[in-house]
């Protein structure tokens, strides 16, 4: 019997997955895009934090360091 790897899981996720998958990433490309048009370094950073970046994907978008982007304003708001 052949032992389920973490390589094995993932060729068998539902269709319903793998759209959901791909929903998520389109929404991480759109935020990046829609970043470019906003001028507030906060504002893009809270976001980028609303569409589940982490600090470390965050910082070098709007071109500060990862650890940085915790202790702005932007990353502290709800």
């Amino acid at each position: 019997m052949e032992r389920m790897t973490k390589q094995n899981e993932r060729k068998n996720k539902t269709e319903l997955e793998l759209l959901n998958d791909i929903n998520l990433k389109l929404d991480k490309l759109i935020g990046v895009l829609a970043i470019q048009s906003i001028k507030d370094t906060d504002d893009k950073i809270h976001l980028l934090k609303n569409l589940d970046f982490k600090s470390d994907e965050v910082g070098p978008l709007v071109g500060i360091k990862g650890t940085s982007v915790r202790d702005r304003e932007g990353w502290k708001r709800k």
